[in-house]
């Protein structure tokens, strides 16, 4: 039963964070490289995540939608749009927000 308790203390950010939509923000940058997720930094106010990076957010690669949620950061960075994205409450890759949901604002 320790190892469970010593477990759940060295991840707390994976099960303590909070879910709900971002600020709208400006995408400033995407990282897509080969690696089993996107990243993406959005300047915004808010993140309900309360993640150690709180501007920085990732996608698994895999996931359901995610083909969708990069071309819709993708067009928000290139036309210099705002975005909201929704984060799913888990503090994962590098302390960054996992999103499962983009908005894209109009100019």
């Amino acid at each position: 039963m320790r190892g469970f308790v010593f477990i759940g203390l060295l991840i707390p950010s994976l099960l303590l964070a909070d879910s709900g939509w971002t600020s709208a923000g400006k995408v400033v940058e995407i990282i897509a490289d080969s690696d089993v997720r996107f990243r993406v930094k959005i300047i915004v106010e808010k993140n309900p995540s309360q993640c150690r990076e709180s501007k920085w957010f990732y996608r698994d690669y895999l996931s359901s939608g995610s083909q969708q949620m990069f071309a819709t950061l993708l067009e928000a960075l290139t036309e210099n749009m705002k975005v909201k994205v929704y984060v799913n409450g888990k503090c994962g890759f590098k302390g960054y927000s996992e999103l499962s949901a983009v908005s894209i604002l109009a100019k």
